[in-house]
């Protein structure tokens, strides 16, 4: 069984095995366990790989803002996109 749940991730179940990969907030709502230190990434998105509500994977996703960013948004202001 699969079943997606909008802004919180992909829930699967098999066997006797649940699987879950989404956010770190959900996994933190439902009590997963977690038996990592993550404070160090606390400002990143974090995606996590669970199985039976324990974390067995964390993923960091960071995204920086490029040097030429606000270039770009007054290009993009010009072109009338501040609508």
């Amino acid at each position: 069984i699969f079943k997606e749940v909008p802004g919180v991730g992909i829930i699967a179940k098999e066997k006797n095995k649940d699987y879950f990969l989404g956010s770190l907030t959900y996994s933190k709502n439902e009590n997963f366990k977690l038996d990592v230190d993550i404070e160090n990434y606390k400002n990143n998105i974090m995606v996590v790989f669970a199985i039976n509500k324990k974390i067995v994977s964390v993923f960091v996703l960071k995204d920086e803002i490029k040097k030429d960013a606000k270039k770009t948004i007054m290009k993009l202001k010009k072109l009338a996109f501040n609508q």
